[in-house]
């Protein structure tokens, strides 16, 4: 991993190929293994599975990456493999008080607690919707009850073992 983040660094950011540099399902150790590169340069993004029933930090990874400066970017917003977060009673019941879906209430959960969320979607309606969450916040209360979920499960760093 370290020779290939030297890599990265010496040939495409140096080069002025690229601004920044990022990273994707890397866990805290990930993160520290790069940070002891002599000069190496911090990733400026962490692209993790982050989604309500997760906790509000999976891991740690949340506070470790704010305290290192590294933006984390929520892929997988309604779980995976799961319907839970489209269809499940509490998400639905907070989207109706404020005459929103329960993904939208999913994806603004995401927002409350990070800058950037990846979604996918073809349909127009959902689109539009993804755009929309940005305009309205979730009350504290709900925030809290939705942090307390525990399922979908989801792990922010698959396919890290250490």
């Amino acid at each position: 991993m370290q020779k290939q983040w030297t890599a990265l660094q010496d040939e495409v950011l140096h080069q002025n190929l690229t601004r920044t540099l990022g990273v994707s399902n890397f866990c805290i150790s990930c993160l520290e293994c790069l940070k002891a590169i002599p000069g190496a340069v911090t990733p400026a993004v962490n692209q993790i599975e982050f989604h309500v029933g997760m906790g509000q930090d999976p891991e740690g990874l949340l506070s470790y990456s704010a305290k290192e400066g590294i933006v984390v970017e929520a892929y997988s917003p309604l779980g995976t493999n799961t319907s839970e977060l489209i269809h499940g009673k509490l998400t639905t019941q907070i989207g109706k008080a404020h005459n929103k879906s329960s993904p939208e209430v999913a994806l603004r959960w995401i927002l409350e607690h990070i800058p950037a969320v990846t979604t996918k979607s073809i349909n127009p309606v959902h689109l539009a919707e993804d755009l929309a969450v940005t305009k309205w916040h979730l009350e504290p209360e709900e925030i809290a009850k939705l942090n307390a979920m525990h399922t979908p499960k989801g792990t922010p760093s698959f396919m890290c073992t250490a």
